[in-house]
């Protein structure tokens, strides 16, 4: 089985930067190699940290660190950590991380960056024909286009119209946070068992709220639009409404996200995608044309065959004519995945002095330089 982490940082100046971490999975040799400080003994369980994290603002870096560690029920004995640096003023910040065996892959994605945005705007008006150079007359259209994803929480917006009276008002909030924050990737295997179990907690945020009204009356408008939420989403589509009044507010938030993987070399036995999230959606509508409605909440557990998470919900619906429609929907998540205390080994806090004499004494030797820390700089 392996396991790639890839860290992507977009520079202002620089291009793209991308740091790749591969770890190539085994279990730890049940026999010292001679001459060797990072010797195994028998009984380990493999316990690897990948974590990235944001250092001083004022260097603007990021780190990323590898540390594979070997806790033995004797106590620890096998230590190992990679960093990677980069170093700019960065406007986004991507990382993935894939999960292959011999059988299957699970893969992961997430995009971010530290953000806030404010709109605000009222239009009133007519859409009608204007008249361009040397008399000719142009066709008129209005056209909207909106498109914003930060850490999988999308919001999507088109709408197109043609000559009539058009209304419109429309305000929205985004904050989107990576500020000292870590992504930890915790990747363990107990000693006996072929089965690797691989955490993923991200504590990047995301709120957008948005709300709009629109009043069109005309020859005919288009309204479409999206949002989305880690894996949830609702999706309105609105044609060929000559008569079109609608109010609509809606609110998605993203909290944390954690995943959990547990696999073998032959095969990924299961993952859950558990990210705590909030998609609510008010609509009022009078529509006189064509109104789809489509909606999907996913479940957290990953389909091993298909390679994506099963809704545990999803409905469409679809209107003819003149109707009044309102509706309100919410779809909500929370991980309560505890999250454990690091099981360090002695080595990263003190060494073989720092040990309980009745751990030392299990070893029936000395081991002391086994477990000096001096050439780490811990």
């Amino acid at each position: 089985m392996s396991i790639f982490v890839s860290i992507h940082q977009n520079l202002f100046h620089l291009g793209t930067r991308r740091s790749v971490w591969y770890l190539q999975t085994g279990s730890c040799s049940k026999r010292p190699e001679p001459d060797s400080r990072r010797s195994a003994l028998l009984g380990i369980n493999i316990r690897y940290r990948v974590t990235m994290i944001r250092s001083l603002p004022s260097f603007r870096q990021q780190i990323l660190k590898a540390k594979l560690i070997c806790n033995i029920k004797f106590r620890a004995v096998l230590s190992m950590i990679i960093i990677m640096i980069m170093i700019s003023s960065a406007c986004a910040v991507y990382w993935s991380s894939g999960i292959k065996t011999d059988t299957g892959l699970w893969y992961i994605y997430r995009q971010s960056s530290n953000v806030s945005f404010n709109n605000t705007q009222t239009i009133i008006g007519t859409v009608s024909p204007v008249q361009g150079l040397h008399g000719r007359i142009l066709s008129p259209y209005q056209s909207t286009y909106k498109d914003i994803k930060y850490n999988d929480v999308v919001f999507k917006e088109r709408r197109s119209a043609l000559e009539g009276s058009y209304e419109s008002t429309e305000q929205m909030d985004l904050i989107s946070r990576i500020d000292d924050s870590a992504i930890n990737i915790d990747f363990f295997k107990p000693f006996g068992s072929d089965v690797y179990t691989i955490n993923y907690p991200e504590m990047w945020s995301v709120q957008l709220s948005a709300a709009k009204t629109i009043n069109y009356s005309g020859k005919m408008i288009n309204d479409w639009d999206y949002n989305g939420n880690n894996n949830d989403f609702i999706n309105f589509n609105l044609l060929y409404n000559h008569q079109l009044m609608r109010e609509t507010k809606t609110l998605m938030w993203l909290q944390r996200m954690n995943a959990t993987v547990q696999a073998t070399d032959y095969g990924i036995l299961s993952a859950e995608f558990k990210p705590t999230k909030y998609l609510g959606r008010q609509d009022k509508i009078h529509s006189t044309g064509i109104a789809d409605l489509s909606y999907r909440q996913a479940g957290s557990l990953y389909d091993v065959t298909r390679r994506n998470y099963p809704p545990i919900s999803e409905g469409r619906e679809r209107y003819y004519g003149t109707y009044d429609l309102i509706r309100l929907m919410e779809m909500k998540s929370l991980d309560f995945t505890p999250r454990e205390e690091d099981e360090w080994l002695y080595c990263c806090e003190g060494g073989w002095e720092s040990m309980m004499k009745s751990d030392r004494d299990a070893f029936g030797a000395n081991a002391s330089s086994v477990f000096d820390c001096s050439c780490y700089g811990v």
